[in-house]
């Protein structure tokens, strides 16, 4: 599994490629402590480039959420594809966060989340 992460028009984007599964999953913890560093309450999974992931991988998900919620922010998933969207479903995570069709749309929760 490979990822990128940045910031994009405010928002901090975490873009996820192939699998996240067990053998990938204690890498990917690395991101929570980046949010958790940078403080950023605005945050995006971009799963587009995403074809798989494990209860492991649901797991670190999870954790990532539970930090950015505890500094009041929010955690958005973006692009899941028909088989990781099954996934999130079945394990009842969709009910969890917010979901996007597109990285576009999910920014615009945070737009409109300001708007309040």
């Amino acid at each position: 599994m490979s990822w990128t992460e940045g910031i994009e028009d405010g928002v901090y984007v975490i873009h996820l490629a192939d699998r996240l599964d067990g053998a990938s999953a204690s890498d990917f913890e690395r991101v929570v402590t980046l949010v958790s560093e940078g403080q950023h309450t605005k945050v995006v999974l971009d799963m587009s480039g995403l074809v798989y992931i494990s209860s492991a991988g649901l797991r670190v998900v999870l954790l990532l959420g539970k930090k950015v919620r505890s500094m009041k922010g929010v955690l958005v998933l973006s692009s899941l594809s028909s088989m990781v969207r099954e996934i999130f479903d079945v394990s009842g995570f969709l009910s969890l966060f917010p979901v996007a069709d597109s990285l576009e749309k999910a920014k615009k929760i945070f737009e409109e989340e300001g708007e309040d």
